[in-house]
């Protein structure tokens, strides 16, 4: 057999690099059930949000097919995306599905938790146990949208402070950050290199959330 096994960042070292992304494929039992059979070596559960997340299910709409705008106005991309009471949990809802989680994936699958920017981080850290994970992401999935150009050097500046943060409360587990797509138009700017430094400088790892529009280099 060939050892697989690797270090994604300090820490978090997995049987072999295969990891589910959170998304629909991390949502409920059934998707838990399925992933079972392939054993990954990892999985991000659906974002946690105190302030927008709901039980994971929508009366109102489904998911939807959307369109990326850069600061010109121009579309860049497509997505698909749904209102946020489906696409984030609470934290009730959180502590429900990790126990699910736990019960149906194989022991040896790492569960990762997943939270929203901006949240109240030491609230979360009190109402879930930290031991059921074996890393968290901090997740930046709206954190650069509708930002004006006259506003993003500020804007920066707030996401500084709300890593610190991050890394502060939730200190026992390994870090990722999830960088998404509207992101990646600003990767050159002296304040966004600074913050990439500073993820990195706190051995966290960062993911950025690609699109079948978006050709992303090998090396990224």
């Amino acid at each position: 057999m060939i050892n697989l096994e690797t270090t994604i960042v300090k820490g978090l070292s997995l049987r072999d690099p295969f990891i589910i992304a959170s998304s629909h494929w991390t949502e409920n039992e059934g998707r838990f059930h399925s992933l079972a059979t392939i054993n990954p070596a990892a999985i991000t559960l659906k974002t946690t949000s105190q302030v927008k997340g709901g039980s994971g299910t929508s009366l109102v709409t489904g998911r939807e097919m959307r369109a990326l705008k850069n600061v010109h106005g121009n579309n860049f991309a497509t997505y698909t995306d749904g209102p946020s009471d489906l696409e984030l949990w609470d934290l009730t809802t959180t502590y429900q599905k990790t126990c699910m989680a736990r019960r149906i994936l194989p022991s040896d699958c790492i569960i990762g938790l997943s939270v929203l920017q901006n949240e109240n981080y030491d609230d979360i850290k009190n109402v879930l146990d930290l031991k059921c994970y074996g890393y968290v992401e901090l997740n930046w999935k709206y954190t650069f949208r509708g930002i004006s150009q006259d506003d993003f050097n500020l804007k920066l500046d707030n996401i500084l402070d709300d890593l610190y943060k991050f890394f502060n409360v939730f200190s026992s587990l390994p870090k990722l950050v999830k960088l998404p797509r509207e992101a990646l138009q600003h990767l050159e700017l002296p304040k966004f290199q600074h913050i990439l430094k500073i993820i990195k400088e706190n051995d966290s790892g960062l993911i950025i959330a690609n699109s079948k529009k978006i050709r992303v280099p090998p090396s990224r």
